[in-house]
């Protein structure tokens, strides 16, 4: 079913930010809509056909010109469904942190409490290949190919599949809706696994809108070119197509993180609801966010579907130009947990151990620190937070 989308943050968000709000891609749909999960809020009903309408909580901030909420003040520029922070600064010395016992920088002193609430440093003493021969596919908006985050990190294999061309650059410019997802998407991997390659596909517009039709064939690109991993901050209407893409993955071994989505309700959005169920289960996480005290982000979706969180407030990485930027949303939470099996399977290779299930079953409890209606235990929150560490000390 053809199926298309008017970004309704447009009344959110003020000066900058309108000129992108009217835009949509040149694209004739075959299959459903897909989206930027920062984006989505709700399914309603509209002239014509189903529609998805835009988060009215996807607050944004760029730099000290913006408030929170939806006033958008003379010089800013914003990126919606994240809250970023761009700064001029040169990239290396932006890099003012390490998690590695020995060696440069390898992220941001602001990000120091989220890597300590999942136990990164700890990880990747247990993991000192740090992903050595992982490849890591990033199914968003492309990438910022020539941003010093990753040099000598980037697959030959890539592609764009809105172009359908092999140069997935990151497109648009600041203001527009996607810019800069997926390049923060993919340093965040990297940040927890620095020897991982990142596989670009690009498959979702500046708008943050894309089409089931080229995730799924994302999907089976990343399969055919031996990508270990696949992370999709995406999510859609359901789709046959994406469904089959997503089980294929599966039954080839290849693990699929999925972001939950940013409703702040139950459930979890699709794809990352198949996570529990089908055929492409055994091998899916679906991720929802937390804050560093494992608290449910008031913005994360989550329900029966969900399985483990991550810190996906206030998360520092990489942004077009060189640049850094301050993100939030389960997007963002995502990556953690790819970079988290990128970092196992650069010990262990498959070893015949299903890595998703070993992830899950070695989270950190939060039971006491949420609500009693959103417990674990009442199948609302998943197994817990990311617990790096934990997961991979359990594969020795």
């Amino acid at each position: 079913m053809h199926k298309t989308l008017k970004p309704a943050l447009c009344w959110l968000l003020l000066s900058a930010s309108l000129a992108a709000c009217g835009t949509t891609p040149n694209t004739t749909r075959s299959g459903n809509l897909a989206i930027i999960p920062e984006f989505v809020a709700h399914t309603g009903q509209s002239t014509g056909s189903p529609r998805l309408n835009a988060l009215a909580g996807a607050f944004v901030t760029a730099g000290a010109f913006v408030t929170a909420g939806a006033f958008v003040t003379a010089g800013a520029f914003v990126t919606a469904g994240a809250f970023v922070t761009a700064s001029p600064s040169d990239w290396t010395a932006a890099l003012d942190a390490s998690t590695l016992s020995s060696g440069p920088n390898n992220t941001f002193r602001a990000n120091t409490p989220i890597w300590e609430t999942v136990r990164l440093s700890q990880g990747q003493q247990s993991a000192p290949q740090l992903g050595r021969g992982v490849t890591v596919a990033i199914i968003d908006s492309g990438i910022d190919l020539n941003h010093a985050a990753f040099d000598g990190r980037l697959s030959s294999a890539r592609q764009d599949f809105l172009e359908m061309d092999g140069n997935p650059q990151e497109g648009g410019r600041p203001g527009d809706m996607g810019f800069g997802h997926g390049t923060g998407v993919a340093d965040i991997v990297l940040q927890v696994a620095p020897n991982a390659v990142i596989m670009p596909l690009r498959a979702l517009a500046p708008d943050g809108t894309g089409d089931t039709r080229e995730i799924a064939a994302a999907v089976r690109f990343a399969v055919q070119h031996g990508a270990q991993i696949i992370n999709a901050s995406v999510a859609s209407e359901p789709d046959a197509d994406l469904e089959n893409a997503l089980a294929d993955a599966a039954a080839a071994g290849v693990y699929v993180v999925l972001s939950a989505g940013n409703t702040g309700t139950n459930p979890v959005l699709y794809p990352a609801r198949m996570a529990r169920s089908g055929n492409a289960a055994a091998h899916t996480l679906s991720v929802g966010s937390s804050n560093t005290d494992g608290v449910r982000s008031s913005f994360s979706s989550y329900g029966a579907d969900l399985e483990v969180l991550a810190p996906g407030e206030g998360v520092v990485t990489a942004y077009p130009g060189n640049y850094f930027a301050t993100w939030r949303g389960t997007s963002f939470a995502a990556p953690m947990v790819s970079g988290a099996l990128a970092l196992a399977l650069g010990e262990h290779g498959d070893a015949g151990i299903n890595l998703a299930t070993r992830l899950i079953d070695h989270a950190t409890n939060v039971d006491t620190v949420n609500t009693p209606s959103l417990q674990p235990g009442a199948s609302t929150l998943g197994y817990g937070q990311l617990n790096i560490a934990g997961f991979v000390d359990s594969l020795k």
